[in-house]
């Protein structure tokens, strides 16, 4: 037993010196780079400060985590090795490792994690998702031949880098490490400088500002442009893992808007609430386009994102676990919710079309506002909530018929005393607006009978606590939808009859 702990004691010493090794080996090279090379150096390098902690199992399959961090406030080249385990030891000391101090310690307020700026978050916390995506990875090895080398990495807070290691780190060679790091730093900087971005005897000073946003995902999940296949095997193991991609770039009102292939909508605007209302009139217009059908987004189902500002992909997003809706970030619980299950396609050219006249509508802020109480009530009735769903599309047509009733006295020629006596609210209610006009004229029998029972239902719902059936709420929907879709048409011409 004793000779057994020995050997693991001089294999982890082993390891530990290889990595110092390694570190004085980087920075050797990394000293002869340009400050602009320098730059480009990403959180996989060693330079300082830097600490290495390691997790290895190498029973019954070998294995290792290696977490890089560049943290000011720990000594650098900390070395520390956990392991060699067995595979069924690896939890249990886990468990125990995750409550040492380094771990509970809160990551930076600017790191891109929601919680991460109420200081609620802790380094252990961010390793839970990263193991959950390894231990996909490390399972598959047992029905897979994988060369031993680096696999899947992920960044880690304070600048660092998450990388698993089929078999072990120290079977690669160190030169072949820094290597890769080194020729990446000086081809990045090369291109970098060949675009024009950054001139030959520039010193960058920092790193491109990232832009700031909002953005959430469409619900219920969907594909954007097209889905990505994948293989029998593949769905079988679970290593359906994909990385969505940008499908659409475009502007909404004025402002950077980007499109992700799983269906994340964002907006790189400073206004929460501007970004939660513009992407509700998106959703709502998309559902009177018969384009696809999508449910109203609450404020607390808006992610913050930062944004590149050169490619316009997401670099970092901070969203609440609070909905169905907000979990489609996290693959392992979307492969394991059937209600997160992406089977729908929307075409890229049916979501353009909706964002453009999505963007018209915006201007009239009253269509936007009935748009958001249709797209509200729609989604209430999909959850099989009549009564909210039958007040929030109501609203439509109590507005409908105000409009009507405006048109109707404004073509008459009356006095400033009648038409403010026509108009109060008090005095002329809605079943004497209907009364007149219908018998004007200017509502057909069908329609009249329709809202006359509706509006019953309505105010025994309001007066008396009588239930809203479902049947009802469904007639307030539909009838509301004939309205909104009517006023599209004034703005953007017949678009059912294209």
């Amino acid at each position: 037993m004793q000779e057994h702990e020995e050997k693991y004691e001089r294999e982890k010493q082993k390891l530990q010196e290889w990595f110092l090794g390694l570190i004085g080996k980087f920075r050797e090279e990394y000293d002869k780079l340009s400050d602009e090379e320098k730059f480009f150096v990403g959180n996989t390098g060693y330079q300082a400060p830097c600490q290495i902690e390691v997790f290895w199992v190498n029973e019954p399959l070998e294995w290792q985590i290696i977490i890089i961090t560049h943290d000011s406030t720990r000594k650098d080249m900390e070395v520390i090795i956990n392991g060699p385990y067995k595979g069924y030891e690896f939890f249990p000391k886990l468990e125990k490792i995750m409550n040492e101090e380094r771990w509970e310690r809160t990551i930076p307020p600017d790191s891109p994690y929601y919680g991460a700026e109420k200081g609620t978050i802790k380094y252990s916390d961010i390793f839970v998702g990263i193991l959950s995506n390894f231990r996909q990875q490390i399972e598959s090895l047992v029905f897979s031949r994988i060369p031993k080398g680096l696999g899947m990495g992920i960044s880690f807070p304070s600048n660092g880098w998450c990388q698993l290691v089929y078999g072990r780190i120290d079977e690669l060679t160190q030169e072949e490490i820094i290597a890769r790091i080194i020729d990446d730093a000086k081809r990045n900087a090369r291109e970098h400088r060949e675009e024009g971005k950054v001139s030959s005897t520039a010193k960058p000073k920092k790193k491109e500002e990232r832009l700031k946003g909002y953005g959430t995902y469409v619900y219920p999940p969907v594909w954007v442009g097209e889905a990505p296949e994948f293989s029998f095997v593949q769905k079988v193991m679970g290593n359906n893992f994909f990385i969505p991609k940008i499908v659409l770039k475009t502007k909404f009102n004025n402002k950077p808007l980007i499109i992700r292939s799983d269906g994340f909508v964002g907006i790189v605007h400073e206004n929460k609430e501007d970004v939660l209302k513009w992407i509700n009139v998106i959703f709502g217009t998309a559902l009177l386009l018969d384009k696809f059908s999508c449910y109203f987004v609450r404020e607390s189902e808006i992610a913050s994102i930062e944004v590149n500002p050169t490619t316009m992909e997401i670099a970092g997003m901070r969203i609440p676990l609070t909905t169905l809706r907000t979990y489609q970030v996290d693959p392992i619980v979307s492969k394991h919710v059937f209600h997160l299950k992406r089977e729908k396609v929307i075409p890229k050219e049916d979501i353009k079309e909706a964002i453009k006249i999505a963007e018209l509508i915006s201007k009239n802020k009253e269509l936007a506002d009935e748009i958001i109480f249709l797209l509200s009530g729609f989604t209430h009735y999909q959850e099989h909530e009549y009564q909210q769903a039958f007040i929030a599309t109501w609203i439509v047509i109590e507005k409908y018929l105000s409009q009507l009733w405006e048109n109707f006295i404004r073509r008459r020629n009356l006095s400033k005393r009648r038409r403010e006596k026509l108009t109060n609210s008090l005095l002329w209610r809605t079943d004497h607006i209907l009364e007149t006009l219908n018998l004007t004229g200017k509502l057909d029998e069908d329609v009249y009978r329709l809202l006359m029972d509706l509006k019953s239902k309505r105010n025994k719902f309001i007066h008396e606590g009588k239930p809203i059936k479902k049947e009802d709420a469904g007639k307030v929907l539909s009838f509301a939808i004939l309205i909104l879709r009517e006023e599209i048409k004034k703005i953007t011409g017949d678009f059912h009859d294209e």
